[in-house]
């Protein structure tokens, strides 16, 4: 049986999350969606998968966060 839940915002989504996998256009509410204030919410052990755009993701933001 899988367990699921709703989790109402992107704030619960980022900090409870073991894989985030991006599936959606590039528009300016889009741009850099996973960013640094994003980052910092988000457990230590999270997948990201970004299947969209790159400019979703602040690839600086990520790579600060190593």
């Amino acid at each position: 049986m899988i367990n699921a839940f709703i989790l109402g915002s992107l704030d619960n989504l980022l900090s409870h999350a073991d894989v985030i996998s991006l599936h959606c256009p590039l528009t300016p509410e889009t741009y850099h969606l996973i960013d640094q204030n994003a980052l910092a919410k988000m457990r230590d052990d999270v997948t990201i998968i970004n299947t969209s755009r790159g400019k979703l993701v602040d690839t600086k933001a990520i790579i600060n966060g190593l």
